[in-house]
């Protein structure tokens, strides 16, 4: 069975579970109807997850980037370049 868990597993962007990285500018965080909940300001230092298992499709969800946040909350980001615009690995 397949698990991103294993060793040398790496997202399409090249990022692999346990990488730190450091905002670098301030990136808010809205709700999927585009309401403002939260402000990361830039410096803060984020750690990449292994993607999560979703239970119902019973499939890894590897789709988006999974990280945590310095307050401990996850997040999901586009499994694209676009990571590069906001973070940079320490």
């Amino acid at each position: 069975m397949y698990s991103p868990n294993a060793k040398g597993f790496a997202y399409k962007c090249g990022l692999t579970p346990g990488t730190k990285l450091r905002l670098t500018r301030a990136l808010e965080v809205t709700r999927a109807d585009g309401t403002a909940v939260h402000t990361h300001m830039p410096r803060l230092t984020w750690e990449v997850l292994a993607p999560g298992y979703d239970i119902v499709s019973q499939h890894w969800n590897d789709t988006v980037v999974w990280l945590r946040d310095p307050n401990g909350r996850n997040h999901t980001w586009d499994d694209d370049n676009s990571i590069v615009e906001y973070f940079d690995v320490v």
